[in-house]
């Protein structure tokens, strides 16, 4: 049940295998593979040549996806132009997305990008599942209650 709700509903990979895989649009994903330490950015779900690799902080707009790579490298990667631009020191990044963005935006690890979108998910899921156990529940509830308010035929002899 999980499964189909984690591949239909939420557009989130299953919690089966060694990759987790967020994605950012129609054409990015940020994915991990084995570890969630370090995150990459691919050109589509399935993976493919990464675009930037070893990512440990992200920020995702509707206007880019940025953020810092193990290095200590800073990456932007606008959505509209698809040109990155990558290695930038720290100046060179908040000077840059101050103009795509307005501010210097927070950057977070990746994995509470991909935690965020499953909690609304996990929710419904839980409620899929409990929904059977919960109507066998209230009919054996009802059952009793009807069982219990039926008269009592008296016998006379």
């Amino acid at each position: 049940m999980n499964i189909i709700i984690c591949e239909l509903v939420r557009d989130v990979d299953p919690p089966l295998t060694d990759y987790w895989s967020l994605p950012v649009n129609k054409k990015l994903t940020l994915g991990a593979i084995d570890v969630t330490d370090k995150w990459y950015l691919w050109p589509g779900r399935e993976g493919g040549e990464a675009i930037v690799s070893d990512i440990v902080l992200v920020g995702i707009s509707d206007k880019a996806v940025y953020g810092a790579t193990e290095s200590g490298r800073y990456f932007i990667y606008p959505l509209n132009a698809g040109q990155k631009l990558n290695n930038l020191s720290e100046d060179e990044f908040e000077s840059k997305i101050i103009k795509i963005e307005g501010v210097v935006p927070a950057l977070q690890h990746p994995a509470h990008y991909y935690y965020d979108k499953r909690n609304l998910g996990d929710l419904i899921t839980l409620l899929l599942m409990l929904i059977y156990p919960l109507w066998q529940f209230y009919m054996l509830c009802k059952g009793f209650r009807d069982r219990l308010m039926q008269p009592v035929l008296s016998c006379t002899l």
